[in-house]
């Protein structure tokens, strides 16, 4: 048999020597390569979450800008109808102010040309005369307890309508709210059993290794062993490492589960708790919404009863004035200015 050139021998060993090197250092930069993408896809992850929030919250505000600009919209319609209506208002009282004046001095003018004619006939232009003006009067009344209410009515609107635009802004809010919980309380769990996993394998393999070292030393204390012996005891030590690795196997494996039902459990709980948590704001937003609208239907009822009262008295004070003056054919003028109806 030929011996190999010590040289030879040498090379071979340093080239197995350097593709063991090649070998580890491959395995080491395909390690780091893992791990490096693995950083990438967490911050890619972490990155679109940021992203998605910047653009929700964007879009919100655009919402709530929206909103704003609505609101400042209507309002400035609400104020000038108002203002509108002020100026008409104020325009009716003045022409009722000019017309009350102008009454009065026709009615001075048809005193003095009452006195003129007998007490029947003056008696009679007299009733003519106050039976105009209580139906003008009358009208007036109404004609100003309808704008009244109408003018009620419009602020009510206004003030449900601002209202209600408040109410969905908080309820978007605590909705958003919930959102945020279920997503946190999520990531929380599925952290938590990772890292409760990554202890339990660090303890499986611990198991294993005191496991293979006490079947290395069973393995060795038989080793001088008459052979029938030893296979004997080879095989109940085998027998023994299969059983005791099943043993290691189902205990964490049944570790491992529990600890995903944990982390199912609380993830199950916080989506319970988040969908209360909408639920709540849903209910607190309808709610509200009732007792506004029930607020403002009573202002418009409200409203609608004081006009109803003011156009019964007004219809009241026209029949008193209408029933006043009774027939008076041979009273003298003088009992007439007694009784005060001249």
């Amino acid at each position: 048999m030929t011996q190999k050139d010590p040289k030879e021998l040498k090379k071979q060993e340093i080239y197995k020597a350097e593709e063991k090197n090649r070998i580890r250092r491959t395995q080491v930069r395909e390690r780091q390569a893992e791990k490096r993408a693995e950083r990438k896809e967490a911050e890619a992850k972490s990155a679109a979450f940021a992203k998605q929030a910047i653009a929700e919250d964007a879009k919100r505000e655009e919402v709530r800008k929206k909103e704003a600009e609505a609101y400042k919209k209507r309002k400035k319609e609400m104020e000038k109808e108002y203002e509108e209506f002020r100026k008409q208002k104020d325009a009716e009282e003045k022409k009722l102010l000019e017309e009350k004046e102008k009454r009065k001095k026709e009615r001075e003018e048809q005193l003095k040309y009452l006195k003129e004619m007998s007490n029947k006939n003056r008696w009679n232009m007299l009733k003519e005369r106050r039976d105009r003006e209580a139906t003008e009067e009358k009208d007036a009344a109404k004609l100003a307890a309808d704008r009244e209410a109408k003018r009620s009515k419009l602020n009510a609107d206004r003030d449900e309508r601002v209202a209600r635009t408040k109410l969905e802004r908080s309820a978007r809010k605590e909705r958003g709210k919930a959102d945020i919980f279920e997503k946190q309380a999520e990531q929380m769990a599925r952290e938590e059993a990772r890292k409760e996993q990554t202890k339990l394998f660090a303890k499986q393999q611990v198991e294993i290794s005191q496991l293979d070292g006490k079947v290395q030393r069973e393995r060795a204390r038989v080793s001088g062993l008459p052979p029938a012996q030893k296979r004997s005891a080879l095989q109940k030590i085998e027998s023994m490492e299969q059983q005791q690795r099943r043993k290691i196997d189902q205990k964490y494996i049944k570790l491992g589960q529990a600890i995903e039902v944990e982390a199912n459990k609380k993830i199950t709980q916080s989506k319970k708790d988040a969908k209360k948590m909408r639920d709540t704001a849903a209910a607190d937003e309808r709610k509200a919404k009732q007792d506004l609208h029930m607020e403002t239907q009573q202002a418009k009822f409200d409203a609608d009863k004081d006009a109803y009262h003011k156009k019964q008295d007004a219809e009241r004070k026209e029949k008193d004035i209408h029933t006043s003056f009774m027939p008076m054919e041979g009273v003298e003028e003088k009992d007439q200015k007694k009784k005060g109806l001249l």
